[in-house]
């Protein structure tokens, strides 16, 4: 029940995450007379309400990507999490009223591939609540 839980939340987590990308994307193509990848741009864009809640949105899909790490893995929860593309193409060609082409349907699929193949090689597990020290000193020594 617990895997249940968190597969569903991570999946609710990607769906918001996904439609909060296209949402925040919108909202910036708007903004004109501002330069791109300024602090102007991101003044104007706190001006706006949409982008807010865009950004918003955001921040709850991360709330409920928290939910899906306290029932289950992050090895588990991350790999669905990150599916949100799947969501985010189909919106963004539904926004511009285009049908999602082949390259696409490709992107989807490769996506879903990636993410199979990963957790096939690398199935979730609990792991160490509590690694030693031992376990510590290479991930010290390569952030040192």
């Amino acid at each position: 029940m617990r895997t249940a839980i968190s597969v569903l939340t991570a999946a609710a987590a990607a769906f918001l995450f996904g439609i909060s990308s296209v949402l925040q994307q919108a909202e910036a193509s708007g903004v004109r007379d501002a330069p791109m990848l300024r602090l102007g741009l991101l003044r104007r864009l706190a001006r706006r309400r949409r982008w807010l809640g865009a950004v918003g949105l955001a921040g709850i899909s991360f709330g409920v990507q928290a939910v899906a790490l306290a029932f289950g893995p992050i090895a588990l929860v991350q790999p669905i999490a990150a599916t949100d593309l799947l969501f985010a193409l189909p919106f963004l060609a539904r926004r511009r009223h285009r049908r999602l082409g082949a390259t696409g349907w490709l992107g989807a699929g490769l996506v879903v591939g990636g993410i199979a193949g990963f957790l096939a090689v690398a199935p979730p597990s609990a792991g160490e609540a509590s690694p030693s020290l031992e376990r510590w000193l290479p991930v010290l020594a390569a952030v040192a």
